[in-house]
Formats: C-alpha cells, structure tokens, sequence
C-alpha cells in the first residue's frame, strides 16, 4: 500500500491535512511544456489579514503540491542506490541555536529519515530520530512529538511499514499541534527545510543518471517541482518582513527563476540538472551550515 507522510506532506500545514488519506495525492503528469496548469497557479489574495492570507495560502499549497517524501520515497522504486553521503550529519545539530535553524532543519532532518527508512537503513533510523527529538524539545514540541514514538520506535526498529507509520504518527501530531497554536512561521520554516532536502538528495542521485523505463518518473516529477516551488514562493512573501528568515527567501527567489526556466525536455538533461542541483545544494548549505 502506498504510503504518504501526512506532515511531510506540507511540512506542517494546516487542517485539510487531515483529510488526506494514504495515497490521497493523484499525480498530475508532466507537462508537455512549461506552461503551469490553471488549477496551479497562485490564487488572488481574498480580503483580510495576513494570517488569513497565510491560511489560505496553506489550504491552497495542501491542494496542489505533493509530499515532498514522494520524491525520495520512489528514488529506491527507480533502482537508485542508497547513499549516506546526501544526508544532513546528524553532528550538525549543535550548531543550530536559533529557532529559525531549528525549524529550518527539523524538516531537513524529517526527510533524511524517510530516504532512510524507505531504503531499510534501520540503524540510522534511531539517531535521526533523536536528533529530530532534541530539536522538537527545542520548538516545545517534545511531549507532541513523544506522545506518538514513545517506545513504539524500539518495537518496529526493524519493520519498514511500521516504522513508517509511527514517523507519520509522529509527524501528524506535530502538524495537529502546530495548526492549533498559530505558530504558522515554524510551520513555513519547517516545510521550506523539507522541500529542499527532499530537491537536494533526488538530484543529488539522479543528475548524471541516464533516463530509463525503470527511472522516468523521476525526472517527470523533478519538472512538477516546477509549479510546486512557485506555490511555495507565494507562501513565502507572506513573510518577508521576518529578518532572520529574510536571506534564505531571497535565495529561493533565485533559485525559483531557474525552476521556472526549465522546460520538459530539461527534466532530464544531464547539463541542466547538475545546474538545478548546484543552485538547491547552494541553498541547502545555507540551512544546514
């Protein structure tokens, strides 16, 4: 049974996560050209406040973009080997002192432990689950994030299925709380922190790779984080006054111009992607540093 990461899904989103059941996302196929699909484009701003506004932004990213987690989830279904060397050290975590590193790189963290779960590293699984954890203390998230692991963790240590669930359990209490206490600046941050990770460990992988039958979904779903990155920017607006978060905005500006450069047939040039891979890890290397 395919299997979706509810609060990587967005991040951490709002309500209408909820409803998404496993599985839930049809997948939309690459487009023909570089046009973005009608249903896709960013919605006009409805009257109210700016947390109204950045409701409705969540509600409408939750609608169009995928799990970030589908991308890494379906690298091991296209024959792509595992590779440690893509994922955040966990060691880098004493470096984060601020509450924008830490969220920025709890959804960081979030990602590399799906890659790893969804690859069976199951004795890696454990250490980033911590490190996730002492970050999750750090947000004041520690009895959310613990109200679902517990000691369910050592019980499916080595069960990909249900190491999965409880990841998502997790995750999805996180989200709960998260949306429930307004904090949705950590929820942005978070969800920003996920969708590069899961950008910089699939082209990392994937950019000197010959296209195939076995791997050709990738590169189709690589052009869909085309549309998926502009909705992410309309997000991000909402918060350009916030200082401190203010450079890495402005880093994925850039980086969008040249995801809305690519056209189809970019998807899956080796020149092109080892372009795209460069400009995300140079925004990677600012979160995780």
């Amino acid at each position: 049974m395919k299997h979706t990461f509810k609060f990587l899904a967005l991040g951490i989103t709002v309500s209408t996560m909820a409803l998404m059941s496993c599985g839930g996302n049809t997948e939309k196929p690459a487009q023909t050209n570089d046009s973005i699909p009608a249903e896709t484009t960013a919605p006009q701003s409805p009257e109210g406040s700016v947390d109204e506004m950045v409701e409705f932004k969540f509600h409408y990213l939750t609608a169009n973009i995928p799990s970030p987690m589908e991308l890494v989830d379906a690298l091991p279904q296209a024959g792509i080997a595992f590779n440690k060397e893509v994922l955040n050290a966990i060691e880098n975590e004493n470096k984060y002192n601020t509450s924008l590193q830490k969220a920025l790189n709890f959804g960081v963290y979030s990602v590399d432990m799906a890659y790893l779960t969804t690859n069976e590293q199951f004795a890696m699984v454990k250490p980033y689950l911590n490190t996730s954890r002492n970050l999750a203390k750090s947000l004041d998230l520690a009895e959310t994030f613990d109200k679902v692991v517990g000691n369910r963790l050592s019980q499916n240590s080595e069960n990909k299925d249900s190491l999965k669930k409880v990841i998502d359990e997790a995750y999805y209490e996180v989200d709960n709380y998260m949306r429930n206490n307004e904090r949705a600046l950590a929820a942005t941050q978070m969800l920003t922190g996920s969708w590069i990770e899961s950008q910089y460990i699939t082209l990392m992988l994937i950019k000197d790779e010959a296209k195939n039958d076995k791997n050709a979904m990738l590169f189709g779903k690589i052009f869909e984080q085309k549309r998926h990155l502009a909705s992410l920017v309309s997000l991000l607006k909402e918060y350009e006054k916030e200082k401190a978060f203010k450079p890495l905005i402005d880093q994925i500006y850039e980086l969008n111009k040249l995801y809305d450069s690519m056209k189809t047939e970019d998807a899956s040039n080796k020149d092109f992607l080892n372009k795209l891979a460069a400009a995300v890890g140079k925004v990677r290397a600012s979160i995780i540093k």
